[in-house]
């Protein structure tokens, strides 16, 4: 009997069956499984310390490379320069050949030449293959120069390529307006002046051997500024110099430019007894880290002219100390020091009228002169014009200079005689004393460390994206200087015309436009001790007001 259909897959369903049964402890298992336990944090800053240390040396192996790379750099630079000087003397070779042959064919038709001329001329002279004109074996001409501008290192700059000869180059311009409060003056008067223009040629030849000459025109009258040789073989702490140049007297006539002051000229006491330039010889130099600077020289008994009419010489000796030279601290650019200058004189007076704030110039003697001082600057005290200066002088000075961040504080104490005499008369001494304190606070931020250019942070501009101002300076000074009553009692000078003190303030600001422009605004209030003369009549003064605006361009 045969089978229904529907009993066949019974096998086939007890198999799935047993397959089933088999599977299930294994899904069993799987669905009770434990989960993994969640980091603990001790386990990820071990993790984190571990990535931070890998850093670490990645960051050090990186630094090791960038500093060996910098000195593969360094050396192939080395190599490159040592392959062109080599080439360099090899096309020198060549061309030394090439010269020689060139030469004994320059001599052999020079000689022709010569031999068949009339006038035995002959050249015997050739163009070498750079274009240089050899003569003989000597080379003419063609002098590999490098040139650059350097403000901060004498301007202009020509060298021969291992810097032993240099050439550098400056200049500076300074124009006045002045208006004097005090109307009918005679003969001064307001108007525009030039107190200074001067050219400046420095340089070496060869490194130990400097030099300067330069070239001035103040108020009409030009002739030589400076003219000095120095030597230097000992790095600045022995130097020697000779010829024509600043005497070491006085800090403010000494270490400070006239380019660099804080009012437009210097104190009452430097503009009328200053030893100012003269002819002579000084040795000079900076020790102990530049802590201590010295000079000490002989020169030329003429305080305030260009030619001495004795003799006999000065001494004039100078110290300044900076006792906390490189400590980094708000005292380390205190300046502390003096001087001193001594002789024996026998020389015509110049200046021979005392003025409040100029020099006058060597050739303007006396009141009657037509140099541009008499114009430009108030007398306060005319010797007679048969005094001269006859006999010993001996005069010091204590001087304090500080600078801040944006301040600039100086001061000065001068005192000592100087000696007089009319004519056929015996010498007076004069006793002699002055003082002053000063002081500059840059508002728009910048910082020095001694009286110099100042660089503004925003030089003046007033195009778009460049607009600035400047750095904008305020000053204030008080200067007094005082003589002898000798001077009137003894007949060196009228005391019906004339006084022996006067005290002096100054007050205003520079605007430094740039490094090389500076506007100076100043209004000078003099107090005389006595009135002096001011007009013919004669009229009198006792006192004089001043508003001075200076432009100065210095390059």
């Amino acid at each position: 009997m045969r089978s229904r259909p529907t009993d066949r897959p019974e096998p086939l369903r007890a198999l799935a069956a047993a397959a089933l049964l088999a599977c299930t402890p294994v899904f069993a298992r799987a669905q009770d499984a434990p989960k993994p336990a969640a980091p603990r944090p001790d386990d990820v800053a071990e993790r984190l310390r571990k990535l931070e240390e890998a850093n670490r040396k990645i960051l050090a192996e990186f630094e090791k490379l960038a500093k060996k790379n910098g000195e593969l750099s360094k050396e192939n630079a080395r190599l490159s320069k040592t392959l062109d000087n080599l080439k360099d003397k090899l096309e020198d070779r060549d061309d030394d050949e090439r010269d020689k042959e060139a030469r004994a064919a320059a001599v052999e038709v020079s000689g022709r030449e010569s031999s068949s001329s009339s006038t035995g001329g002959g050249g015997g002279g050739f163009r070498n293959r750079k274009g240089a004109q050899v003569v003989g074996n000597r080379q003419v001409g063609n002098l590999r120069l490098k040139s650059v501008y350097d403000y901060d290192n004498g301007g202009f700059k020509f060298s021969t390529e291992d810097d032993e000869f240099t050439l550098r180059f400056r200049g500076v311009f300074q124009g006045d307006a002045k208006l004097f409060q005090q109307a009918n003056q005679f003969p001064v008067s307001s108007g525009f002046y030039i107190p200074r223009v001067r050219l400046y040629f420095t340089g070496h030849m060869t490194r130990p051997v400097q030099y300067q000459l330069s070239f001035q025109d103040s108020f009409g009258s030009s002739r030589i500024l400076n003219a000095f040789v120095d030597f230097d073989y000992f790095d600045e702490k022995l130097q020697f110099r000779f010829g024509r140049f600043k005497t070491p007297y006085t800090y403010e006539f000494y270490k400070l430019s006239a380019m660099d002051l804080l009012a437009p000229e210097r104190s009452l006491f430097s503009v009328n007894f200053s030893t100012n330039r003269a002819v002579g010889g000084q040795v000079w130099g900076r020790f102990l880290d530049k802590r201590v600077e010295y000079a000490v020289g002989i020169f030329d008994g003429a305080r305030n002219s260009y030619q001495a009419f004795s003799s006999s010489a000065d001494l004039i000796a100078f110290l300044n100390v900076k006792p906390f030279e490189g400590t980094g601290g708000p005292l380390e650019n205190l300046n502390l020091g003096g001087s001193g200058a001594f002789g024996h004189e026998d020389n015509p007076l110049v200046p021979a009228v005392l003025r409040t704030s100029i020099n006058a110039s060597a050739d303007t003697v006396s009141l009657s002169g037509t140099g541009g001082a008499n114009f430009a600057a108030v007398p306060f005290l005319a010797f007679h014009d048969d005094v001269k200066e006859k006999g010993a002088r001996s005069l010091w000075e204590l001087h304090l200079a500080y600078f801040y961040k944006s301040l600039a504080l100086l001061g000065a104490w001068e005192s000592g005689f100087d000696s007089f005499a009319a004519r056929g008369q015996h010498p007076v001494r004069l006793p002699v004393e002055g003082y002053f304190v000063q002081v500059g606070y840059l508002i728009t931020g910048e910082t020095q460390t001694e009286l110099t250019v100042i660089d503004p942070i925003h030089p003046f501009d007033l195009r778009h994206g460049r607009f600035g101002w400047g750095a904008i300076q305020p000053t204030a000074r008080f200067s007094q200087l005082g003589v002898g009553r000798q001077v009137f009692t003894q007949g060196l000078a009228d005391p019906n015309l004339w006084t022996n003190s006067v005290y002096q303030t100054d007050v205003g600001f520079n605007w430094y436009l740039n490094k090389m422009t500076k506007l100076y605004f100043d209004w000078e209030h003099a107090v005389f001790g006595q009135p002096v003369y001011y007009h013919p009549g004669p009229k009198l003064q006792t006192t004089s007001d001043l508003f001075w605006l200076r432009f100065q361009l210095y390059f």
